[in-house]
């Protein structure tokens, strides 16, 4: 099994590099904020917000990310595009160099590794798998990333009404901080616990909007 540690030549089992040490020029220039006209101050509400996400059709996330299981500790830096019929995620060393890339069209899944080689799959779950070495439910992430409830549980809310804890099968989403892009509170940081000790850190450092006509 290709692990993402053993693509970027790094020594996996006793990493202790917070993730928010990266550079963050690693997406310099691959992710802006874009504010459309109806993502005015002051924050949105919740329901508000959720209107607006689901007029949301293109929209990208990036930052640095730790994934620990009870095998290793990984730290990398990603970006995530969703578009309407596909979605891309880039997966960057720490030296932003482009570990691997992997696009979803609803139908196929393709990855493209540092060396060039390509792989496809029905599920991009199997692809991830092959360079992070764990399963992880890729298809849920969208919501997680977004902040969204989507098929999951909320177990907690913010004053404000989003969600600080969700429940997905397996897996508990911990909200541990929100920020503004424009007129919603979207997460920065967010945290999520899975079966056999499996935990997912994402510090999400920018934010690309482009509201639905």
């Amino acid at each position: 099994m290709t692990r993402l540690s053993s693509i970027c030549r790094l020594r996996p089992s006793k990493l202790r590099i917070p993730v928010i040490i990266f550079s963050l020029a690693m997406l310099a220039g691959c992710a802006s904020i874009l504010q459309p006209p109806r993502l005015h101050s002051p924050a949105l509400t919740a329901t508000q917000r959720a209107q607006v996400l689901s007029d949301i059709q293109d929209w990208s996330a990036g930052g640095d990310a730790s994934l620990v299981s009870p095998s290793s500790t990984q730290a990398f830096s990603f970006r995530w595009i969703q578009a309407t019929g596909h979605e891309k995620i880039s997966i960057y060393g720490p030296l932003g160099r482009t570990v691997a890339r992997l696009s979803y069209d609803g139908h196929h899944a393709t990855l493209v590794t540092v060396n060039g080689r390509s792989q496809e799959a029905p599920d991009p779950g199997i692809l991830l798998r092959k360079i992070l070495g764990v399963s992880l439910p890729v298809r849920v992430l969208p919501n997680w990333i977004l902040g969204l409830q989507g098929s999951s549980e909320v177990l907690k809310k913010n004053a404000q009404g989003l969600p600080l804890r969700l429940r997905s099968g397996a897996w508990e989403v911990a909200y541990l901080r929100y920020g503004r892009v424009g007129g919603l509170k979207m997460p920065k940081l967010l945290e999520a616990r899975g079966p056999g000790g499996l935990r997912l850190r994402l510090a999400i450092t920018h934010w690309h909007l482009v509201a639905g006509s």
